[in-house]
């Protein structure tokens, strides 16, 4: 056996040394960081209209720091994740725009990480955005699986939400791809993907249209099996809608989004 290959069975040995005698592995959040987690979250995304008004293209690019935490809140049974979201860099077509204000959403979890719903927002006149982004981040966060996955493993991964600017309404399946180690940590590389139904508001030449569209997603993440962190994500999303005005019903046009989304775990 060469050195590569004595690896890679070592590695193995190792990345199952805790798991079931079948060669599953629990993939668990463990929510027990004091003081949440920090990630930065890089948004990079092209929006192309076309209607008998407005025929355009526009590039959005945002840096983000997100602040995650688990909060201890009566009337909940599920935990509460608290998203506070403080933009640093926002750019549209290459220049530089004014920096909204740090605004937080807050969803319930299942145990396994799943987001269930939305519970509310902080009052402010970026309340929407935050809804928008705080949708946008819920598609790039993996929900894990109830039972042991082993390699190549599948589950369920849905993706329903409402909001006051729109709704998805996602299936999806994750799976295991395999493991890895980096700084000693035990990582698990899981893939998402999603399609489904979305929904949402904008406005087209100062009038109120409704989108209705397919958005398809893929998401490669990697997850510290042992400290229940989710320590990096990479997503990409395509949605195509069609546009119409609220009060007729009346096509207005298309709209068609492709987007990139990186989160990187911040050291502590």
């Amino acid at each position: 056996m060469n050195k590569l290959a004595g690896a890679a069975c070592a590695l193995v040995m190792v990345l199952t040394a805790t798991s079931c005698s079948d060669g599953k592995i629990p993939l668990t959040y463990s929510f027990d960081e004091p003081e949440g987690t920090h990630y930065l979250w890089k948004v990079d995304s092209a929006t192309t209209i076309n209607s008998s008004t407005d025929q355009s293209s526009t590039r959005l690019e945002m840096e983000i720091e997100v602040h995650e935490r688990i909060l201890e809140e009566s009337g909940h049974d599920d935990p509460v994740l608290a998203i506070t979201l403080t933009p640093e860099h926002l750019r549209q077509d290459g220049q530089e725009l004014a920096l909204p204000e740090p605004v937080t959403v807050r969803y319930l979890l299942n145990p396994e990480g799943h987001i269930v719903e939305l519970v509310d927002t902080d009052v402010s006149a970026s309340a929407a955005s935050a809804l928008e982004l705080g949708g946008l981040l819920a598609r790039s966060r993996i929900p894990l699986p109830e039972s042991p996955v082993g390699i190549g493993g599948t589950w369920d991964a849905p993706l329903v939400l409402e909001g006051q600017t729109g709704s998805f309404d996602m299936e999806g399946q994750g799976r295991l791809l395999g493991f890895s180690l980096q700084d000693r940590r035990r990582l698990a590389e899981i893939e998402i993907d999603r399609s489904g139904e979305v929904t949402g508001f904008e406005q087209l030449a100062g009038v109120l249209v409704q989108l209705r569209g397919r958005s398809t997603s893929t998401t490669t993440s990697r997850l510290d099996i042992d400290r229940g962190v989710l320590l990096s994500s990479y997503s990409e999303f395509s949605t195509s809608f069609d546009m119409s005005r609220l009060e007729s019903g009346q096509l207005a046009g298309t709209l068609d989004v492709s987007l990139t989304s990186e989160l990187e775990l911040q050291p502590e």
